[in-house]
């Protein structure tokens, strides 16, 4: 059906919107009906209680697989949670585990957490979430072989393609809460993030929504981060020395401890804390995170910012695809405007119809904003030509009543004149012949002025209208011929019709109408509606 229309449907998007939704509703990784996999205060010290020390997570920023060996096992069920020595294939839903090392990203700071798989010969436990609980980074998901112990060695693999879609994501948020600050000023504040394999999402202080002009100079300044190919740098820091850094960012109401991790895009950190003040540091995004990010952002290949929204008073958030989704939004945008190049083409009186069916699919499309203000304005200059086509009918309509009351008016005069000359050479059946029109209103009038000269004759008027190509036959039998005669003004109107290929109608016999769509054979029409009185 869309296709009918003309529409453009967009299934990527609408997959990704879906995946979006999902992630949004923010449930926590368990099964239904068992208590989450959740490490309350009173687990997480009966771990430090068991002489059990925090995971050692460092390897998270290298991407290689660990050895790593499993220290504590946690399940739960509907009424209770333990940490048990083993536990087998299937026999929970889901469990979580705890390592003594771990390559795994915890969900924290924003970034979702990692996903892969924990495994042996024997056993193998698929990872779908990590979180970390007072320094002991939980791995959760289902074991799907064999049996795990504690006291297991296990190979811990990260996938690493998903991290690496999450990687961009996360490099440029920093590029866009820097650009922000560009465009907005430095009243902007973070209040949030998001980022994960699909996209990236991020909340800012804003007491109004961005202007068109300024989401598209947003845009603009991340685009040209990752053409420049900046470098992306990553050091550690004493927090005191590095917050003097001019133009540093970092979250508001974050606790941060006496050692942070700096990342800066485009300038070295080393030269940033030999000289701090510098306000040339301002030029670039430079923030506290300890996020997984790019070496280079022109790995984040594309930018697309696709939403902007408020999400509370005073909070407003944006949201963007980098990667491959952000080509696939640009090509979901490519289409968009290809389908309003094919719609320019059409006829000013179809494209109105057409542009209405296309702005809904325009504004749910996932698709970069300025480029959909440029479509948007497309759509407003073809609106623009519908007011202008709409005037111009108006005008016609008027010209073309007027011109119809004129020709009418000459109609009825000229009918006068002929039924006149007709009467007073006797003759009772009249055959007229004109070029006035072939609406039924015309020929009621045109038979009423000849009933009103030559109240006993009888009539059939031919009118043409040749703009249209259409020809019109109007009867009018007197009440004297048909009592007579047996005259029928609708046998009268179908025989001379039949010559044109038209017929008539009427449940009056006095009176009937035919139409034809053609001017062709109205002198055989003619002759038929003579012969058919005579």
């Amino acid at each position: 059906m869309a296709e009918e229309q003309g529409l453009v449907v967009d299934v990527a998007g609408y997959d990704l919107a879906m995946k979006v939704q999902r992630e949004n509703s923010g449930k926590k990784v368990g099964v239904a009906g068992v208590r989450p996999l959740v490490l309350e205060s009173a687990e997480t010290a009966y771990l430090t209680g068991q002489q059990i020390a925090p995971t050692t997570d460092d390897a998270k920023y290298i991407q290689q697989h660990v050895t790593a060996s499993v220290v504590a096992i946690f399940t739960t069920t509907a009424t209770a949670s333990t940490f048990v020595q083993s536990t087998t294939a299937h026999e929970h839903a889901a469990i979580g585990v705890i390592l003594d090392t771990t390559s795994f990203y915890a969900q924290s700071g924003g970034q979702i957490y990692d996903t892969g798989v924990i495994k042996n010969g024997t056993t193998h436990f698929n990872v779908h979430a990590a979180e970390s609980y007072a320094g002991f980074v939980l791995h959760v998901g289902p074991l799907t072989k064999g049996t795990l112990h504690v006291g297991d060695v296990v190979q811990v693999e990260v996938d690493y393609q998903r991290r690496n879609k999450v990687a961009p994501n996360h490099t440029m948020t920093h590029i866009l809460n820097f650009a922000l600050r560009r465009v907005l000023g430095t009243i902007v504040d973070q209040r949030g993030s998001l980022v994960d394999d699909a996209r990236l999402r991020f909340d800012f202080t804003s007491n109004k929504p961005l202007k068109p002009d300024q989401i598209a100079a947003v845009e603009t300044i991340c685009k040209d981060v990752i053409t420049q190919e900046l470098p992306v740098y990553v050091e550690s820091a004493p927090q005191a020395h590095a917050k003097r850094i001019q133009g540093l960012r970092a979250v508001f109401g974050e606790t941060y401890p006496d050692q942070v991790r700096v990342v800066s895009i485009g300038a070295a950190i080393p030269s940033m804390l030999a000289d701090p003040e510098n306000a040339a540091w301002k030029q670039f995004s430079v923030e506290f995170c300890g996020g997984t990010h790019l070496t280079n952002t022109k790995e984040a290949v594309s930018f697309a910012l696709f939403e902007e929204g408020a999400v509370a008073k005073g909070i407003r958030r944006i949201s963007a695809y980098t990667g491959d989704a952000a080509k696939q939004a640009d090509g979901r945008a490519d289409d968009l405007e290809k389908h309003l190049d094919d719609l320019a083409k059409l006829p000013v009186v179809d494209i109105v119809t057409s542009v209405a069916a296309f702005r809904p699919v325009l504004d749910t499309a996932l698709i970069s904003l300025p480029r959909k203000e440029v479509c948007v304005c497309r759509m407003m200059v073809f609106k623009a030509l519908k007011h202008q086509l709409n005037n111009l009918i108006d005008k016609i309509k008027a010209w073309q009543k007027d011109e119809a009351a004129a020709r009418a008016a000459a109609g009825v005069a000229h009918v006068q004149t002929l039924v006149a000359a007709a009467k007073a050479n006797g003759d009772e059946f009249v055959v007229l012949s004109l070029d006035v029109g072939a609406e039924a209103k015309l020929g009621r009038e045109l038979l009423d002025a000849a009933v009103q000269v030559h109240p006993d004759g009888s009539f059939f008027i031919f009118s043409v209208d040749a703009d249209r190509t259409k020809t019109a036959g109007f009867a009018q039998v007197s009440a004297k011929h048909h009592a007579a005669k047996g005259l029928d003004a609708k046998s009268w109107v179908n025989t001379a019709m039949a010559s044109l290929g038209g017929k008539g109608g009427g449940k009056d016999p006095l009176t009937a109408t035919g139409q034809a769509k053609t001017v062709q054979g109205l002198d055989d029409a003619i002759a038929a509606a003579k012969a058919f009185v005579h």
